[in-house]
């Protein structure tokens, strides 16, 4: 049960399996490394674009909707609602939204990114507890990514839609002037490495093995 899973020390296994192994490729860490480094330089102008070409419209009622979507409670919701349609699955999406909360906000507080209503220039003040420099990454594109991941892994027939789905999410968050580009950018890989981390070991997962 869930008490002795803390007791017995297994939520250590857990621990060591889910940060033993880096999940991305060393490929897929120098693209990501390399692309996200690139992306910092022009944050600024693409950030700018956006926000002055931006529809009424979407600024008005699509962008707000899209970014409430990328939120805790609303994937918590969609994780728990699967449950009646695959227990496990949804088990998967839970933890793999608890692994990318940890990891993303480590990163958080460590790197220290200035929000774009905070400073006209991307800035970095290194670690910190405070929100307002807590830009990189993007919480709500790591999750939604994390979610999204899980499901086009056990659906890879609808993974572009599913992807495309989060990527609109993760815009959303520039155009309601709460990220940097690249703050999404980093905020989805650091989604998807999150979720790969729970699905490569669900098997041995002590924790999905739980009855709730």
């Amino acid at each position: 049960d869930v008490g002795s899973y803390f007791l017995s020390g297994a939520i250590l296994d857990d621990f060591k399996l889910l940060y033993g192994d880096w999940t991305l490729t060393p490929v897929e860490t120098m693209l990501t490394m390399t692309g996200g480094l690139i992306l910092l330089q022009f944050d600024k102008p693409i950030y700018d674009f956006i926000q002055k070409y931006e529809p009424e419209v979407v600024d008005k009622y699509i962008s707000p909707v899209l970014s409430k979507l990328g939120e805790w409670p609303v994937l918590l919701g969609i994780a728990g609602a699967m449950v009646f349609v695959d227990p496990e699955l949804s088990k998967e999406m839970m933890l793999a939204m608890l692994v990318d909360a940890v990891n993303t906000q480590v990163l958080k507080c460590l790197i220290g990114m200035s929000r774009p209503d905070v400073t006209e220039e991307p800035t970095f003040i290194g670690p910190t507890l405070n929100d307002d420099y807590k830009a990189m990454p993007s919480g709500h594109t790591s999750a939604t990514f994390a979610v999204a991941t899980v499901l086009a892994l056990r659906y890879p027939k609808y993974s572009w839609l599913i992807y495309s789905a989060a990527s609109l999410i993760g815009v959303s968050r520039i155009t309601e002037g709460q990220h940097w580009p690249s703050n999404i950018f980093f905020g989805a890989m650091v989604g998807v490495a999150s979720a790969r981390q729970v699905h490569e070991h669900r098997l041995d997962l002590v924790v999905l093995r739980l009855q709730f």
